[in-house]
């Protein structure tokens, strides 16, 4: 199974990186059950500020502005904390859901799907939900800590 490390390259928020470490390497688990083509043999998570991602959307991806997650299929899944933030207050949510939605999205595209179609976005958006539900529980149960 590849190896999944987190890098934290923005100081707008803490992170508790432990513990997102933990629900990472079980994404990944659950990722891997569930792929449709092979996943890189090492994924890096880095976790940026609104400024840095958006400077990586404009550059790749031809987009202005900040989004929330940006994965590459050479195995690295960008994520900005700050989108994240002002996603989950909306939201009524905590950051670290937030964040391990985020991460578990990236994951799925480096597995091979795909949310650029409605059919896809709609299988993307089931599997996420299942498999963050099976993650939680297990996750829950190991950490003591709510997600």
């Amino acid at each position: 199974m590849p190896g999944i490390s987190l890098l934290n390259q923005q100081r707008a928020r803490t992170i508790d990186l432990q513990l997102l470490s933990r629900f990472a390497q079980r994404a990944l688990e659950k990722v891997e059950a569930v792929k449709r083509t092979a996943l890189p043999a090492e994924i890096v998570a880095v976790l940026v500020s609104d400024r840095r991602i958006s400077a990586v959307h404009l550059q790749f991806m031809q987009i202005a502005g900040p989004t929330d997650v940006i994965t590459f299929q050479h195995g690295e899944i960008i994520i900005s904390v700050e989108t994240a933030h002002r996603q989950a207050t909306k939201l009524g949510k905590e950051l670290l859901p937030e964040l391990c939605l985020y991460l578990l999205h990236g994951l799925l595209h480096l597995a091979g799907y795909d949310d650029t179609t409605d059919s896809g976005f709609r299988e993307m958006q089931r599997l996420q939900r299942k498999l963050m539900r099976e993650i939680g529980s297990t996750f829950n149960k190991r950490s003591r800590r709510q997600i």
